[in-house]
């Protein structure tokens, strides 16, 4: 079973466990350090419509008790109500694979 990277967060996964239980990738907020990393106007583009402390001791405080979702977030999971069209008892075509919420910046195989 293939080893990916997300290429927006940089996580490591595989699509099933050694069970074959389904893993749906979906890339976590950011951590304090890469809030950090990014200029005061980037910054305040995560928090549209609030006005963050000036003080960066005190806007690290905000964006830590407050995580704001990463920029291009890869989400996995089937977009809540997704249903395949309706189908006949004896239509046996494959179905496509269901849509996924976010496809961020994608993925590579590692392994």
């Amino acid at each position: 079973m293939p080893l990916y990277r997300c290429n927006t967060c940089g996580g490591t996964y595989r699509d099933a466990d050694s069970q074959g239980v389904s893993y749906f990738h979906v890339c976590p907020p950011l951590s304090d350090a890469e809030f950090s990393a990014f200029d005061p106007m980037t910054q305040a583009a995560l928090y549209p419509g609030v006005t963050l402390p000036v003080d960066p001791v005190a806007r690290l405080q905000y964006a830590h008790d407050h995580p704001a979702a990463r920029p291009n977030a890869r989400n996995e999971n089937v977009p809540p109500g997704f249903q395949h069209p309706p189908r006949t008892a004896d239509d046996t075509t494959p179905l496509d694979a269901a849509p996924m919420i976010s496809d961020g910046l994608g993925r590579t195989v590692l392994a």
